[in-house]
């Protein structure tokens, strides 16, 4: 970091401007593969010195295992994926206020732009199986209206540029050339964000959930040696020759004749020899492998995303109902890593982003995702059962269905009725009469379509007379149909009916 840049640092209140305090991925800076050389002595080796706080090789078998395993690297993109895919929204805290919508509105944009968002949040989401994840924000003046300042990118720490031997979370320090160096220093929190994505209580330095994946991950790599080297030396057929036991020279021919037989592929014998052809392979043999593969890869599965039957099928039997509850176990997941990571972003970017633009109001609730189908139906069901039942929603509730939903919603204005029912002056023992100060069919006119408008246009004396002389909705029903009875089609009579009782009911058309 140059003077300039460390003074504006100090300055502007150790906002995070300049370029990043650690060199860009380098292909190489990488330390080399681990993994093709693992054996069970050299991982418990790798543990216990992580156990320590030296997680360098840890780290580094966590990199080559996802880059080498495919069925962990498919179950950890599904993950991560069904996170990364979501919208993501800014809910104001007051919606009524006008400082927390206007800040709302400058965070949604905010987290509309990010610079390469899709691989920022893939990084930081590597911490549902890392114990986290660090990335190092950096901003840059801005001269775009209402802003100081505005995010330039956000960067990803690598993995071998962690310390943990402390306890703390420090980053090793770079040489001029870009080489790590042993010093380390701390992590400053205005700059970097630390995402924790997942919900063990144990040490960091212990290596996160992916350390359970390590012996399934070394067990189903070691297995796979094991077949290849049992079908090396097995799964081709191999020759038996039978020979009288005083039957010297057909022993010899035998043994002539099986020296050069992978060269000629074929062997020539005298007619009192017999020779067989055996092969050890069975379907036993090879099942024994490929079911031990496949209970390695269900506990790969069971780890990164909690069931197994959407990495392979598995009969499960009629109307059992496990297939839902695994989709069940798995959407659990994806709201849990929505909500941590919704979270990070919330109090480690937006928060900071406001505060350096002097942006008054509420940081705002950031929201990543919906419910699934299956909730987002049964509040829709639930909804429309308190709506029937004379019940709805307080205004607070609408913020908790707006979470749910993944998009602001409001309260609708409210309906007029649909029917002279709901006029209470109208009853069978007492009829109302509707006069007005202004013409009806006016009114109707104002809503209805440009057709129907030309139609009432000339009926204004025909409608008001309707209106004065109906004792009761269905009266005024009957006359209704029968005076629109020769206006093809039907749906025109709904519409007229149905304008004319929204205008009659919330117009200046007064009921005595």
């Amino acid at each position: 970091m140059t003077l300039f840049e460390k003074i504006s640092y100090i300055i502007r209140g150790k906002i995070p401007l300049g370029r990043q305090v650690f060199s860009s991925q380098r292909p190489q800076a990488e330390r080399q593969f681990v993994a093709n050389t693992l054996t069970v002595d050299r991982l418990q080796s790798i543990l216990r010195s992580a156990e320590r706080g030296d997680c360098r090789e840890l780290f580094d078998l966590y990199r080559d295992v996802i880059a080498s395993d495919s069925h962990a690297q498919s179950e950890f993109a599904k993950r991560k994926i069904v996170v990364i895919c979501e919208q993501i929204s800014a809910l104001p805290i007051d919606k009524d206020d006008a400082d927390d919508v206007r800040a709302a509105e400058f965070a949604q944009g905010l987290l509309n732009n990010i610079p390469e968002r899709e691989a920022v949040f893939s990084a930081l989401l590597d911490s549902t199986l890392w114990p986290f994840s660090v990335a190092e924000k950096i901003f840059k003046p801005s001269y775009r209206d209402g802003l100081k300042y505005e995010l330039d990118k956000i960067i990803p720490v690598p993995y071998r540029l962690i310390d943990l031997r402390s306890g703390n979370i420090k980053i090793f320090k770079e040489d001029s050339a870009g080489n790590i160096t042993n010093d380390s220093f701390e992590l400053e929190k205005n700059r970097y964000i630390v995402h924790r994505g997942n919900i063990l209580t144990i040490p960091s330095f212990w290596g996160g959930p992916m350390r359970a994946l390590l012996f399934w991950w070394l067990f189903s790599a070691m297995n796979v040696g094991w077949w290849a080297e049992f079908l090396e030396k097995f799964g081709t057929p191999f020759l038996v020759g039978k020979y009288d036991v005083n039957d010297d020279d057909s022993r010899n021919v035998l043994s002539r004749a099986f020296s050069v037989v992978k060269r000629l592929g074929g062997i020539i014998i005298t007619k009192d020899t017999e020779i067989e052809v055996q092969n050890a392979l069975s379907s036993q043999n090879g099942d024994s492998f490929e079911k031990f593969l496949a209970i390695c890869n269900r506990e790969k599965s069971k780890l990164i995303l909690g069931q197994t039957l959407s990495a392979e099928a598995q009969a499960t039997g009629l109307g059992s109902g496990v297939a839902s509850s695994h989709e069940s176990v798995r959407a659990d997941i994806k709201t849990f890593d929505c909500v941590m990571l919704a979270r990070t972003l919330r109090e480690q970017l937006v928060r900071p982003f406001l505060e350096y633009n002097g942006i008054r109001g509420a940081v705002p609730n950031i929201v990543i995702g919906q419910e699934d189908k299956e909730d987002t139906a049964s509040l829709s069901t639930l909804l429309s059962s308190l709506a029937s039942s004379g019940l709805r929603p307080t205004d607070s509730a609408i913020e908790i269905l707006s979470q749910k939903c993944g998009f602001q919603i409001e309260r609708a204005p409210a309906t007029p009725p649909l029917g002279f029912s709901a006029m209470k002056t109208f009853s069978a023992d007492t009829p109302a009469v509707i006069t007005s100060g202004v013409d009806a069919a006016e009114y109707i006119a104002r809503s209805a379509s440009a057709e129907i408008a030309q139609k009432l246009s000339g009926s204004s004396a025909a409608i008001q007379k309707l209106l004065e002389t109906s004792t009761s909705p269905a009266d005024f029903d009957n006359k209704l149909q029968a005076f629109c009875k020769n206006w093809p089609p039907e749906e025109v009579t709904a519409l007229i009916q149905e304008a004319l009782i929204s205008n009659v009911l919330n117009s200046n058309i007064k009921t005595k």
